[in-house]
């Protein structure tokens, strides 16, 4: 993994301006990706997913 929790931190807040409430890794098919749980500035939740080889935006869901 090229990414570390720290920058996937980063990445997910430079999308999403609030405070990370969760981070994890996860493997899914000898693919690997943080999945980050942020609050919003306005509240909301947002779960992103963050590939950890490339750093790309792999997802991005808002919650109601």
């Amino acid at each position: 993994m090229k990414i570390s929790v720290e920058q996937a931190e980063k990445i997910a807040l430079a999308k999403v301006n609030g405070n990370i409430k969760s981070i994890k890794l996860d493997e899914d098919d000898h693919h690997y990706a943080y999945e980050v749980e942020v609050r919003s500035a306005k509240g909301q939740e947002v779960d992103l997913e963050i590939s950890a080889t490339t750093g790309a935006v792999l997802d991005v869901d808002w919650d109601d």
